[in-house]
């Protein structure tokens, strides 16, 4: 009955059996033998009511779905030519000596990181001459920094509204999209990247302007909302990114299949060159923290 309720609440599944858990406690329970329900979170004997909960789950909707994931993005990588997408974390853990576990929030590669194993079906690197894999691990680790950097700067931002913010939220992810179908060996989903880029391009843009107070139109043409923000921006540099985007006209004609697919090399320009202006853009946000591979060190429930 509870697990009902959730899906017609639209509750993602990972995040159901800790709330039924404490719903059982709050709701269903009467009292304790020996102890209260004061601050149970604390109280080992949680886990009799949490643990019995998950095996439910696990049973219902298998091993996977009911444990929550940590976010990550895609990102694209170009080697001689072809298109590697490269599954970036955007939150770290690891456990320490005593059982509790560190959770970080960065912004960059980590000196002790190898972005180059992060590429999904990767060529063989051993077999690559020096030069070409070095190319290749830089490739990989600015893609990675920019995409860390600007989860990270989006996250902090102060944005203007909860639609601002709920706008913001969605830029990584088209991004991820436009990797996906940037990397599919379908051609016609090769034409929607294009179009996932527009969109993250867009957004930023206008989560810029409503930071600032600015009512903007109606419009996805990139270079009329970056015209709109270059007074506030102070970056004169966006516009050298945005002669590396197509015209909004051309982008759509790609995602209706108006006009042949684009080739190759020319999504991972406007990749490039879109990463670049989201990034810019995205770390001139104002904020009130600043969270420079922020830390913090959890303590591990007595239950868990």
């Amino acid at each position: 009955m509870l697990d009902e309720l959730f899906a017609k609440e639209n509750r993602p599944v990972h995040a159901r059996p800790f709330e039924a858990a404490c719903f059982i406690v709050d709701n269903m329970i009467v009292e304790i033998s020996g102890d209260t329900k004061d601050d149970y979170l604390s109280k080992p004997w949680f886990s009799s009511i949490y643990l019995p909960v998950i095996r439910w789950y696990e049973q219902r909707y298998g091993t996977e779905l009911p444990h929550p994931k940590h976010p990550t993005a895609h990102g694209l990588v170009s080697h001689f030519g072809a298109l590697y997408a490269l599954r970036v974390e955007l939150v770290l853990t690891e456990i320490d000596k005593d059982g509790h576990r560190w959770v970080r929030f960065p912004k960059e590669v980590l000196p002790k990181e190898d972005p180059a194993s992060w590429l999904a079906s990767p060529p063989r690197l051993e077999n690559l001459k020096p030069n070409r894999r070095a190319a290749l691990v830089e490739t990989s680790r600015h893609v990675a920094n920019r995409l860390r950097s600007t989860n990270n700067s989006l996250t902090t931002a102060m944005h203007s509204s909860d639609a601002a913010r709920r706008m913001a939220s969605t830029i990584v992810r088209h991004l991820d999209k436009a990797t996906l179908d940037a990397t599919s060996p379908n051609t016609e989903a090769i034409t929607f990247a294009p179009w996932e880029l527009q969109m993250a391009c867009e957004k930023t843009i206008k989560a810029f302007l409503a930071q600032k107070g600015v009512e903007y139109p109606e419009t996805h043409d990139l270079r009329q909302l970056n015209k709109l923000a270059q007074p506030m921006l102070n970056w004169p540099e966006a516009s050298r990114s945005l002669s590396a985007i197509p015209t909004t006209s051309r982008v759509m004609k790609w995602r209706y299949g108006e006009t042949v697919a684009p080739t190759l090399a020319e999504v991972w320009r406007m990749y490039g060159a879109s990463v670049e202006l989201i990034h810019g853009y995205a770390t001139r946000m104002p904020r009130t923290f600043t969270f420079n591979n922020f830390a913090v060190k959890l303590k591990k429930a007595p239950w868990h």
